[in-house]
């Protein structure tokens, strides 16, 4: 019986909720994984080189110890996900350095707290501080001593701060020493070692600063520096030693193992330029300009070959490699071809330079032949959803759209033997992908956003794509990277989608109207994104500002719509844009430009709303969570006072109890049972990652996350919790049982295009065939519990569950009990009969105490279901069960027999021992053979017969057909024959000559059952 238990751990918010039992459940992370997210950081275990640990932008740290083949998150435990650099100690390799925020300030970028160590290959982890660091990007542990580790902090990208520049420790992380620093916008690039001098290190200070319209590389904070004392003091080449003459921004630094007196520098200047030394960094040329990247900002990363240092590796938005020392660089990896675009870490085999292992904002690569083919990581879930969007198909679908990585849409679960594959996802649309529009109606037909507003019409069934985002002949329109968007919930085909503008199409975007006055503060000098980027022009929509970020019309009340810009403007319409209200001056408590990232107006009350306003982009990682009941003319900020240690991004108030919600934020998932007086960190089973936006299915009651790098999760059926917020006098109860969901009982089948899952194969955790059963525990002397299912008073299933304390979930596989089998196709999973749809009673009992509800299991829709068909059927597998029961147990009395007869041989005459071992292998041979070598699959021997007949018995939804009852008809005399002759053979040859004999309580029954049948059968033949 495949009976799944969750238990639980709380880690809460205060001693005081740590003591109470636990009310959390794992979610189901259903993937997907074949889009993968961005990788950051790439180490290497030099004396097992099948060991890495991978860093990614926001889905946290990955171990695998074979090469790639399986990967296990080693780091979800921690306070963040966001991983700026990891590090293998050289001399101790189960020590491992963290530092967490990812070193590629774009506007999407996550942030950490910190530098944390492991001493035992990443299974536990202690906290090393530099908590203001928020973004480490480089990290070097000595390759002697690992207590000696240096950290390159870049800081804060949003506001000037004083944690940034190299930091050294000598005691393995407990204390730290600033050792290179410039200004408070000022921190590291890059930092590297020469491999043959620990002494020796070369460090790049970048200004840097972004704000929501702008960011500026470069500045007089830049510089390159030289340490010749392990980073105690350090140098700046002079300006006469051939590199640019200053300001710099970003530089990228790389020296060669094989020569350590060659040296690269990519350096961001007036021009932008590469430059090489062959004297260790004290003099230098410029050997590039043209083949070299163009967005240093985000990619500054250069690698030498570790054999031959004439062999450099450029990482931009495409791989180029140079076999001249950098004069000129060839492409080997174009946008578009076998590796994902936009290379963000590397690493290079010290001792076989064919094998590399590239990092991208899709995903991990590796080669071993040095770039002519390439492996994806296809089982590494981190993907980055801004959105999530969910349809009311049986099983439900979810769409949602990534960074750098398109549109996509999957299924919640799969009705097959499989998880949830990453074939089982289709994308919409391609590059940066946002969110998707439904039409109100069930339609082939949806709506895909891409950065900056692009719009595209999609037909899931054809594939079909028509480019639909507003033009206007006489106005300039701006477009948020992440465009505010929706369609109408009172009639289909009318969408929303904001510039400046609320543009409105009542003709599935064939033409818009403006409906709107500039809802943004319209400010020019937040308008230059055409300049932004400092010395290196990066205009890619994602500066775009004062444009409309939300668009949310209420279901409740036709033509209501909130909207919410990136500048902190708020407005409300109650006409459907005939006249607007400016709610921003009733915003008490909000920062006076903040970003307004989602707006949810109330499922219960037209009036309410929730404004989450996000302003880490000011500097400010304050959460805001802002509610009105009165059409916004008075607000609250509902997290006041609540010391959340990050900012808010998502919302979600539960649609069938008020007092439910949940909160994602930058550092994970957040639950309150009373209405956001408290709230509680989401810990079990779902990483403290950035969760960007949170919806919950109006028919089926389930939770569903997109998260910021560990792509989607799913809390299955909130029913529980709703029980929880509504009567928390529950939880004094020493046991309670939930009710359960309606349940499908639906036709598995194979999985789609391979039969079988190997451990590289990403599988998305399933819900199929599987009944929630869920209850609460309060009673310290409780450890288990009793579960039964009964039909009409029938028993059906029943087991015993260990629990914890607090809230508990199993499920039913919605099988009988009986004895299992191969499924269908030969299916490695084993099953028992198939319980039928209708109602079953549910208990749940321990001692004295019980809690029944009723269990509802619904028919596959896709079948034409008759309750006859399942009952006769289960009639016709039972009879099986019984008939290979009986012939079992006629074959292990007469195993017993021959046990006896050797034991008497000696005693009793030849020809009778001999008469009774020919007579019991006999009656053997017409059941199965016995003692021969190589393999029989097939025969008229009973047991093979039985055995087959289960393969008639897996279409329960269907009459038994006139074959089905030969079949059965066939076998039932085949059975009586075998007992017809066991029993003459006991009562006329064996009791003669052996006497009585004892057997189990088991085989007397089912001896009995079967002289039974053979009487009944005699006497109906008479």
């Amino acid at each position: 019986m495949k009976i799944r238990l969750l238990f639980l751990l709380v880690l809460c918010l205060s001693p005081q909720l740590m003591a109470q039992p636990n009310i959390q459940l794992a979610p189901r992370s259903i993937g997907p994984a074949g889009m993968s997210g961005r990788i950051t950081s790439i180490a290497v275990v030099p004396s097992d080189k099948d060991v890495w640990y991978i860093g990614s932008a926001s889905g946290g740290l990955w171990k695998t110890v074979n090469a790639g083949t399986t990967f296990e998150p080693v780091f979800d435990a921690q306070a963040v996900q966001s991983i700026g650099a990891v590090a293998v100690s050289p001399s101790d390799p189960d020590v491992i350095y963290v530092g967490t925020g990812e070193g590629n300030p774009r506007n999407s970028q996550s942030s950490g707290n910190g530098i944390y160590k492991s001493e035992d290959g990443g299974i536990s982890w202690m906290y090393l501080g530099l908590e203001a660091s928020r973004n480490v990007h480089r990290l070097i542990v000595h390759p002697k001593n690992a207590q000696i580790v240096w950290a390159g902090v870049l800081g804060d990208p949003f506001k000037p701060s004083d944690t940034r520049g190299v930091y050294k420790s000598v005691d393995g992380g407990e204390s730290w020493k600033r050792v290179l620093h410039s200004n408070d916008r000022s921190g590291i690039a890059d930092l590297v070692i020469d491999p043959g001098n620990p002494d020796k290190l070369m460090a790049a200070l970048w200004e840097f600063e972004r704000s929501p319209w702008d960011s500026s590389s470069g500045g007089m904070g830049s510089g390159l520096f030289v340490s010749h004392d392990g980073g105690e003091t350090w140098l700046e080449p002079e300006q006469a030693s051939g590199l640019p003459a200053k300001p710099y921004g970003r530089i990228g630094l790389a020296i060669a193992a094989s020569d350590t007196d060659r040296v690269y520098a990519l350096v961001e200047s007036q021009k932008n330029a590469l430059y090489r030394s062959n004297d260790g960094g004290s003099s230098w040329e410029m050997v590039n300009t043209e083949s070299i990247g163009s967005r240093p900002f985000y990619f500054a990363e250069m690698h030498v070959d570790t054999q031959n240092p004439d062999r450099v590796y450029n990482l931009y938005s495409r791989l180029a490699r140079s076999e001249n020392a950098g004069e000129d660089f060839e492409v080997i990896e174009d946008w578009g071809m076998e590796v994902h675009a936009d290379h963000h870490a590397f690493w290079i085999d010290p001792d076989n330079a064919d094998f590399i292992i590239d990092g991208t904002d899709g995903g991990l690569y590796w080669t071993r032949d040095r770039g002519e083919h390439w492996r994806f990581a296809e089982n590494l879930p981190l993907g980055q959803f801004y959105h999530v969007t969910l349809d009311d198909a049986v099983p439900y679908k979810v769409y949602g759209g990534l960074q750098d990585n398109g549109t996509w849409y999957g299924p919640s679960e799969v009705w097959n033997r499989s998880g949830i594959r990453n074939s089982y996802w289709q994308e919409l649309a391609f590059n940066d992908g946002f969110d998707v529009v439904l039409e109100r109606e069930p339609s082939h037909w949806l709506y895909a956003l891409w950065q900056g507003g692009m719009l595209v019409r999609v037909n899931t069934q054809t594939g079909q794509r028509k480019t639909i985002a507003p033009v206007e002949a006489d106005k300039d329109l701006r477009f948020n990277w992440n465009t505010a968007i929706a369609g109408d919930p009172f009639a289909s085909g009318t969408l929303y989608i904001g510039s400046q503008f609320v543009h409105k199409s009542a003709d599935h975007g064939a033409s818009w109207e403006i409906i709107s006055p500039d809802l943004t503060t319209n400010d020019p000098d937040k308008q230059r994104q055409h300049q932004s980027g400092g010395l290196s022009i990066d205009a890619t929509t994602a500066e775009n500002h004062t444009t409309l970020t939300v668009i949310a019309p209420s279901s409740l009340k036709k033509g209501l719509i909130w909207v919410g810009s990136d500048d902190g403007k708020v407005h409300l319409t109650r006409n459907g844009g005939r006249r607007w209200i400016d709610l921003t001056a009733n915003l008490v408590g909000a920062p006076a430009h903040g970003w307004i990232k989602q707006i949810i107006p109330s499922t219960y009350q037209a009036g309410e709303a929730f404004v989450v306003i996000d302003n880490h982009l000011l500097g400010d990682w304050t959460p805001y969570l802002l509610h009105t009941r009165d059409y916004g003319k008075s607000w609250r900020n509902v997290l006041e006072g609540q010391k959340l240690p990050s900012y808010a991004l998502s919302f979600v108030q539960d649609p069938k109890e008020p007092r439910l919600m949940f909160l994602g934020t930058e550092f994970g998932l957040y639950a309150s049972l009373d209405a956001g007086e408290t709230w509680q960190q989401w810990t079990q089973g779902y990483p403290s990652a950035s969760t960007m936006d949170l919806k919950i299915h109006d028919r089926e009651g389930d939770l569903v996350l997109a998260s910021f790098g560990r792509s989607i999760w799913i809390l299955d059926d909130l029913t529980p919790w709703r029980e929880l917020a509504a009567t928390p006098a529950v939880t004094a109860k020493p046991i309670h049982l939930f009710a359960p969901p309606n349940t499908y009982q639906p036709v598995i089948d194979q999985a789609v295009g391979q039969r079988l899952s190997p451990d590289n194969l990403f599988s998305g955790d399933n819900n199929a065939r599987q009944a929630l059963i869920s209850f609460w525990i309060n009673d310290a002397d409780i450890e288990s519990v009793t579960i039964t299912i009964l039909a009409d008073g029938k028993l059906v299933r029943e087991w015993d569950a260990p629990v914890s304390q607090g809230m508990n979930r199993t499920s039913w596989d919605l099988q009988w009990q009986g004895q299992d089998i191969y499924g269908p196709l030969m299916s490695p999973v084993l099953e028992r009969p198939l319980a039928a749809p209708g109602s079953y009673q549910l208990t749940v009992k321990v001692g004295g105490l019980s809690q029944t509800q009723d269990l509802i299991l619904l028919a596959d829709p896709r079948v034409d279901f008759k309750a006859s068909h399942y009952a006769e059927n289960l009639a016709y597998r039972q009879t099986i069960e019984s008939l290979q029961k009986q012939s079992k147990s006629v074959t292990r009395v007469l195993a017993d027999m021959e046990e006896k007869l050797d034991q008497a041989a000696a005693t009793m005459p030849q020809e009778d021992a001999d008469e009774l071992r020919r007579l019991i292998d006999e009656l053997w041979a017409r059941i199965e053979f016995r003692e021969f070598q190589g393999v029989i699959s097939d025969s008229k021997k009973l047991s093979h017969r039985l055995s087959k007949a289960f393969y008639y018995t897996h279409s329960p939804y269907e009459k038994l057909t006139a074959n089905d009852h030969k079949f059965l008809q066939l076998l039932e005399k085949q059975t009586r024959a075998v007992l017809l002759s066991f029993s003459e053979f006991v009562t006329q040859r064996w009791v003669p000559i052996m006497g009585e004999f004892e057997i189990s309580e088991e085989q007397v029954e089912d001896l009995a059952k079967a002289a039974h049948t053979v009487s009944a059968q005699t006497t109906a033949d008479q």
